[in-house]
């Protein structure tokens, strides 16, 4: 969506997505786990993509929607007429604001539940991440490289340096926050905390200057 105005209707006018919630490990039974696979593919992410196809904002539509995509929160109403700064159908855009939320839930629904997914849906699953990952244009959308790490537990650009294990570790180490809160680090914790406190004194050596 390349116009702002149309962008900040669509945030205003359209709720935040409810996510799925994370789903039990499936039973070592067969039945039992082809019934979690139907309840989860077909239940779930089948609902969504299908939703995704559909064209107009009617009634109908609009109604499953709230129910699937938004948790059963309303959608505010919103002037149908065209966008005075680009010039196209407001209604187009709000469709198009809505379909990439649903994009963004199913990758979500897949980075929260990669546990029961199987080799063969993790391709095509990084298939289509690839595909959709920079065209993405609704706020809740996190990036391709944090999708493709919840699901398949390493960065995409580290992943033919590092295997899933390694990285898992490093990732515990926390480096990021050793380093931030290190009282020697060039750009850390420490270095704000003199950077506020000069900011402070040169405040205060100005007021009591001024008032001399």
């Amino acid at each position: 969506m390349e116009c702002d105005r149309c962008h900040y209707i669509a945030k205003r006018c359209l709720p935040k997505i409810k996510y799925y919630s994370f789903l039990d490990d499936i039973s070592y039974s067969l039945r039992n786990w082809y019934q979690k696979k139907r309840m989860t593919i077909q239940n779930k992410v089948k609902i969504l993509q299908s939703l995704t196809l559909k064209e107009k904002f009617n009634p109908y539509f609009k109604s499953q929607i709230e129910k699937e995509l938004y948790g059963g929160e309303k959608i505010k109403p919103f002037n149908l007429e065209k966008c005075k700064t680009c010039g196209k159908e407001r209604e187009e855009q709000i469709m198009i604001y809505i379909k990439h939320q649903l994009i963004t839930k199913i990758f979500d629904f897949f980075g929260t539940n990669q546990h029961i997914l199987i080799d063969s849906e993790k391709e095509i699953v990084e298939k289509y991440l690839f595909k959709y990952g920079d065209k993405i244009i609704c706020d809740e959308w996190k990036g391709k490289d944090y999708y493709y790490t919840e699901i398949f537990g390493v960065s995409y650009y580290l992943k033919d340096i590092i295997d899933k294990e390694r990285y898992q570790e490093r990732k515990k180490l926390k480096l990021d926050s050793t380093i931030y809160f290190h009282p020697k680090a060039s750009d850390g914790f420490a270095q704000e905390c003199w950077e506020a406190i000069d900011a402070y004194q040169t405040m205060y050596h100005e007021l009591v200057k001024s008032r001399s």
